[in-house]
């Protein structure tokens, strides 16, 4: 089983969660500020702050498929994208 959400946490304490299975996305800013939005137009939203890290979450999870897809997994790649992110995934998966 698996609850389909993604967790974002960036090095200044803000928070990305993205849940797929209501569609929706709660941001949390560093001063504790909760934004929920949906998913569909996350990236319209007047917080230019949420859309510039759910752009960046983006990239990095490009990336991350990407090297998946070419089955790049070495422990150096790992430590590259780990070093290079400014942020950590975490998948709940239940």
């Amino acid at each position: 089983m698996n609850n389909q959400v993604l967790q974002v946490a960036f090095n200044d304490q803000s928070t990305l969660m993205m849940n797929s299975n209501t569609k929706k996305l709660t941001y949390i800013d560093n001063k504790e500020n909760t934004y929920i939005c949906n998913l569909e137009n996350a990236t319209t939203s007047e917080n230019k702050d949420l859309v510039k890290r759910l752009k960046y979450t983006e990239e990095v999870l490009k990336h991350i498929g990407t090297s998946q897809k070419n089955d790049i997994s070495s422990q150096k790649d790992q430590k590259t994208i780990e070093k290079g992110s400014k942020i950590s995934f975490k998948l709940y998966e239940f």
